[in-house]
């Protein structure tokens, strides 16, 4: 792993070659001292120059194999003598502080983005995970923000992997998308835009079919289609269109559970139209059995619904302030029975 410590004896290399190298040994020894003149700046490509140096620093820090007892081994970071060379082999391809500074900081940033990648496991950034990086972008000399761009970095690949795994699978979320946009992914880039209406299908139709009888106009067609960066006009138009096919299969839906004597999906099923009504309230729905519509209500009434609901869902069934009176004061007195066990018909 790439650690300051190449970087320091290359500095301290290249204020070495000032004062020149001592080759050969006794008598014979002479003092080599490096020059700039001649290099081959203009032979070469920079991008080129800078690859030789960048192999020869991986030459020095790789090092050499040592055989301990046992059968083990360690790398040994090679001597100074290597990094004095390698600051020459820095002035013979002309290459500048800059040029070789951008060199040490690439391997480091390779280094950290490495040791990111095995550090996240499960791709989770904890508070001992997120102390540990600290730590090594200290010791690598990394800036806050290049650190921060790298683990974001490895973060959303990590996560993009995962939804490729669940858009294959056919199982991206809402939830999933947000935690994208608020790591930064550009959805609609990433997520292609059949794949969002069909999220977007999918939690309109659960908004239509959870007996909850909520509809948050503000919440479908803001921060929800926002989410999924999709167009006001294609996002009514889904909603209109799923709840054309709903609200009538919610009244036939009901009338079968009325049939059945089941009360709490009756009330879920006339919820299921409410929240439908709000989304086309165009569109008129009909029973040709008027008896059968009042019982509806009044299983309706069991369930101690808001008024305002009651007053949504008698405009729905289309019955009349004096029925709606009638059928109130008798599921009030106790005259409307209504269960499983019950022979009898209900009131009407």
């Amino acid at each position: 792993m790439y650690s300051p410590a190449p970087c320091k004896k290359t500095q301290t290399a290249a204020e070495s070659v000032k004062q020149g190298e001592l080759v050969g040994e006794g008598s014979d020894a002479v003092v080599m001292k490096s020059q700039k003149d001649i290099t081959i700046a203009n032979e070469l490509e920079r991008r080129d120059r800078l690859d030789i140096y960048r192999n020869f620093l991986l030459y020095c820090m790789t090092g050499d194999v040592v055989q301990l007892p046992m059968g083990s081994n360690i790398v040994v970071e090679r001597d100074q003598s290597e990094f004095l060379r390698l600051s020459q082999l820095g002035d013979i391809l002309g290459l500048t502080q800059f040029d070789v500074a951008e060199v040490h900081q690439g391997l480091a940033e390779q280094a950290f983005r490495n040791q990111v990648q095995n550090t996240l496991g499960d791709g989770k950034l904890t508070k001992e995970r997120s102390e540990f990086l600290k730590k090594m972008q200290q010791d690598m000399g990394l800036s806050d923000e290049l650190a921060s761009r790298i683990i974001k970095g490895v973060t959303n690949q990590r996560m993009m992997k995962d939804v490729d795994a669940q858009i294959a699978g056919g199982r991206l979320s809402l939830d999933e998308i947000r935690s994208m946009k608020e790591g930064g992914m550009d959805v609609e880039e990433l997520v292609g835009e059949n794949i969002r209406i069909d999220v977007f299908r999918k939690e309109v139709e659960d908004l239509m079919t959870s007996g909850k009888g909520e509809f948050d106009e503000s919440e479908v067609f803001g921060s929800i289609r926002e989410t999924l960066g999709l167009g006001e006009a294609k996002a009514k138009d889904i909603v209109k269109t799923i709840a054309q096919v709903r609200k009538r299969n919610s009244l036939v839906q009901a009338v079968s559970y009325l049939r059945q004597k089941n009360k709490e999906e009756v009330i879920k099923s006339l919820n299921n139209m409410i929240v439908c009504d709000k989304a086309v309230p165009d569109l008129k729905i009909s029973w040709n059995k008027e008896e059968e519509l009042m019982d509806l209500y009044s299983v309706y009434l069991l369930g101690e619904q808001p008024e305002e609901r009651k007053k949504d869902l008698q405009k729905l069934l289309e019955l009349s302030d004096e029925s709606v009176k009638q059928l109130t004061d008798v599921v009030q007195s106790g005259g409307f029975a209504f269960d499983e066990e019950s022979q009898e018909e209900a009131l009407f």
